[in-house]
């Protein structure tokens, strides 16, 4: 309820995903990946889980600080590496990260006005690297959540990735 156009998309995500599991639907007709965007507190991370446990799907949660508090940038990917894993182990799933503005873009990161931009362009690599390797046929969904949509780094936003950006009012 409250949710416009938000609550539709995601009642279309949630027959989808009830009609591949039932095998009447190709899962590569699937959307794979949503970008849910709305100022903090309000629902972003509800309509994920809503939509997992609307479906009887695992809801798989990442976000950028978790990875990132792994350690250095090898420990980092491989914690991003691994959720991937995960939500494969698990599917057909939903893999929720969380904050996914705070990764960066790599159009706002250069070496001139950012110290750490090699750094955060190899996260977003990873991160476009893990998002593309799922294979059409693989019932994993990508959810994202973010306050900042413009933060986000364009290629993330294309198409077969996070582009479907759905506004929570």
């Amino acid at each position: 309820h409250g949710l416009g156009e938000a609550g539709q998309i995601s009642n279309d995500l949630v027959a989808d995903i009830r009609a591949a599991t039932a095998g009447t639907l190709a899962w590569s007709s699937v959307d794979r990946g949503m970008l849910i965007a709305g100022p903090p507190g309000t629902g972003k991370t509800s309509l994920a889980r809503a939509i997992a446990k609307e479906c009887g799907i695992k809801f798989v949660v990442a976000s950028a600080s978790a990875w990132q508090s792994a350690g250095h940038l090898g420990d980092h990917l491989n914690a991003m590496r691994a959720t991937f894993a995960e939500a494969r182990r698990y599917a057909p799933s939903i893999l929720f990260i969380d904050e996914i503005d705070s990764i960066g873009s790599r159009e706002r990161m250069t070496a001139a006005n950012y110290h750490g931009a090699q750094y955060q362009t190899e996260v977003v690599n990873c991160l476009l690297e893990q998002i593309q390797g799922f294979d059409v046929s693989e019932p994993v969904i990508v959810i994202a959540a973010t306050n900042h949509p413009e933060n986000v780094d364009p290629a993330l936003r294309r198409a077969g990735r996070l582009d479907q950006v759905v506004r929570i009012p």
